[in-house]
């Protein structure tokens, strides 16, 4: 089989996201030519899907799979179609981090920030897990033990890291604050706006410098239309879910039910 990649990424204008679709099919373009089973690095869900989109219309086989149900960013394992992939078969790696008094106070940009400060890209990190007594780090299993060796502190504090495997992850419970509100429309400014309690100038202002993202992709346009279940990430700000959207008011109002993570 011979990839027409220009046809296969013809629809897809967003730079990023064509750029973590070619190093997929790279990894496609060796399992073809050596019947191996091959992985990508970490997708998030965004780019997870457009991948997706194009494997389903190729003769191979794939999973994907991020350590735990549902995590976010996942890896692909891509192999010959007439191989059985399992999720053993997906290079990651778990690290559980530990600390002292002051451990509670580290929330995942801290831990991704430490990642970072060693060298280590951010494709290559999974999803943080992050808990007030221990944390879970998922990586591509290739760096867990150089950033074993070398992640002794979190921001300003010390820690004390080892690997473990993935079932020794524990999922904390999702909390959120749940804000009932009332826009004149569902544009994304509007809906933002009410959930991060931000003003319509000011969360224009943000959208436009391209501070957020509807379900992890980039949306710079404050009048882009959002809908029931889509998740809105702001930098710096957090993430919102628009959990219910329900109906119009007698004031020609959309009530609607914004999560907003904390």
């Amino acid at each position: 089989m011979v990839l027409n990649r220009e046809k296969l990424l013809s629809h897809i204008r967003d730079q990023d996201a064509k750029q973590a679709l070619v190093k997929v099919l790279d990894r496609v373009e060796i399992v073809l030519r050596r019947n191996s089973v091959e992985t990508s690095d970490f997708l998030d869900p965004y780019h997870l899907e457009l991948a997706k989109g194009v494997l389903r219309g190729l003769d191979i086989s794939w999973l994907d799979w991020g350590g735990f149900s549902h995590a976010e960013r996942c890896k692909l394992a891509i192999g010959p179609s007439f191989k059985e992939l399992g999720q053993g078969e997906v290079d990651l790696a778990v690290l559980k981090v530990v600390g002292g008094s002051d451990f509670h106070s580290l929330n995942h940009r801290d831990y991704l920030g430490s990642l970072l400060g060693l060298g280590i890209r951010r494709e290559k990190v999974g999803d943080i897990v992050a808990n007030p007594q221990q944390a879970w780090l998922v990586l591509e299993s290739g760096i867990s033990a150089y950033a074993a060796q070398n992640l002794s502190r979190v921001g300003k504090v010390p820690v004390e890291v080892q690997e473990v495997n993935v079932s020794d992850i524990v999922l904390p419970e999702e909390q959120f604050k749940q804000i009932k509100a009332t826009v004149p429309s569902l544009r994304l400014d509007a809906v933002a706006g009410e959930g991060f309690a931000l003003s319509r100038g000011k969360i224009a202002a943000v959208i436009e410098s391209g501070k957020v993202k509807v379900n992890w992709q980039s949306v710079d346009q404050v009048s882009f239309q959002v809908k029931e279940g889509d998740v809105i990430s702001c930098r710096g700000l957090g993430r919102i879910i628009l959990a219910e959207v329900k109906g119009e008011t007698k004031k020609g109002r959309i009530a609607l039910v914004i999560n907003r993570l904390t």
